[in-house]
């Protein structure tokens, strides 16, 4: 059987139902009611207790409204690492904001946090954009500490991470502002949709007034969505994507590389511009709402079986298994410590291109992270983020892999040690 790189957490036929619901009943494509607003907000508080919500159609938009919110006035630096999706740069750039990159660290995918006193020390730097990657779990004690030492504001980005925790205490609380992307593969997938959260009752009203003004969503711009939803989520079934969607891959791949390149890369366009689309400024939509509560309840459970097929692929690696991390040490202790959720389990390679080719070849599909290194577009430079995309892949977690699949994995990787 073939294996993909990832799956959508909803299924086909929930996927079609409402695809099939927003031609029945077009109001669903309307701006989110109150009474599921409410409904959603009671679901979040269970997470996070004593904090304010609000809900927007895109993490960059919630991106947007937290920078207006803190009154980031034009000219001032942001510190951000820098593997984040193309957009939340433009969101800076409309806003005449100046982005300062803090390179990362290659064990929690965290800053790297000697770089990140560095910079905190500029006198100019007014916030700080953590993007927590892959569900691993930086050390919050050193982060809060700088942060705090030199009077600069948190903003958690927790899109890949929801779910996990430091010390027991989820990610999004610790910052003064956190906000979540609910879109395509997530844990959390409700046809895009973002929500922001904080304890600051000032910044919500602000927040929550900038929601208001937003315009009602496009039906049209929904039911694409869905409908983008319900191929992914037929072209990764197990089934589907072993007998059809690998072979016809596979056939691409040797004719026209290129477009097989396309294809398994990025999802959203590279380039950096101020301009900022309508869509950015529409409200979060009925549909979208009500799927983030269902998904949000479904989402403990979901946790817990990525958890344990990591348990799975860890235990298959056998000897060796040193060599897939920047620190088997490191990696253990926050394994034990932290509660990482693992939305993408990472391993370190020699070649990321050779590896790839290697287990595509035997039937198994995979990558490196898709998010562009966004400092590279400042022509900042910084090593780790660059050894990131060049020496680091996904290892595929499904529930139907088990420890034979892992092993066969595990010895393919090992073939090119």
């Amino acid at each position: 059987m073939a294996i993909p790189r990832g799956s959508i957490n909803h299924d086909i036929f929930s996927d079609l139902m409402n695809f099939a619901r927003t031609f029945i009943d077009p109001k669903l494509c309307n701006k989110a009611n109150k009474e599921t607003i409410e409904n959603l907000k009671s679901v979040l508080s269970t997470t996070y207790p004593l904090r304010y919500f609000s809900f927007l159609p895109y993490a960059r938009t919630s991106f947007y409204a937290t920078l207006k919110a803190l009154n980031i006035e034009k000219g001032s630096e942001i510190l951000m690492t820098p593997f984040n999706i193309c957009p939340m740069s433009n969101i800076i750039d409309n806003l005449g904001i100046k982005p300062i990159f803090v390179d990362i660290n290659l064990n929690d995918f965290g800053p790297d946090y000697k770089d990140l006193e560095k910079h905190l020390r500029k006198k100019d730097v007014k916030c700080f954009l953590l993007t927590y990657l892959f569900g691993y779990v930086p050390d919050l004690d050193i982060i809060l500490n700088l942060c705090k030492k030199y009077n600069v504001i948190l903003i958690e980005d927790i899109s890949q991470n929801i779910g996990s925790k430091f010390k027991n205490r989820p990610l999004g609380t610790f910052g003064e502002v956190a906000f979540y992307s609910s879109s395509l593969t997530k844990y959390v997938d409700s046809y895009n949709g973002s929500f922001l959260l904080t304890k600051n009752k000032e910044i919500s009203y602000k927040v929550e007034k900038f929601s208001n003004e937003l315009s009602q969503p496009s039906k049209k711009r929904i039911q694409t969505i869905i409908l983008k939803t319900l191929v992914w989520n037929i072209c990764l079934n197990k089934y589907i994507f072993s007998s059809i969607v690998y072979p016809f891959l596979n056939l691409i791949s040797k004719l026209y590389p290129r477009i097989f390149a396309k294809l398994t890369g990025p999802s959203i366009k590279i380039k950096r511009s101020d301009y900022l689309p309508d869509f950015y400024f529409e409200s979060i939509s009925e549909i979208q709402a009500e799927l983030l509560i269902k998904e949000l309840k479904k989402l403990n459970s979901l946790l817990k079986s990525r958890r344990n097929n990591a348990k799975l692929a860890l235990e298959s690696m056998g000897s060796n298994s040193d060599y897939f991390f920047n620190s088997l040490e490191k990696f253990q202790i926050q394994y034990k410590s932290n509660y990482i959720t693992f939305w993408q389990f990472i391993l370190k390679v020699k070649n990321t291109s050779i590896q790839r080719e290697t287990l595509f070849a035997n039937r198994v599909e995979t990558g490196i992270t898709n998010l562009p290194n966004l400092a590279e577009m400042y022509n900042v430079k910084l090593k780790n983020a660059t050894s990131l995309k060049e020496k680091y892949i996904y290892l595929p977690l499904h529930n139907y892999i088990g420890i034979s699949g892992y092993k066969r994995i595990f010895k393919i990787l090992k073939s090119n040690f």
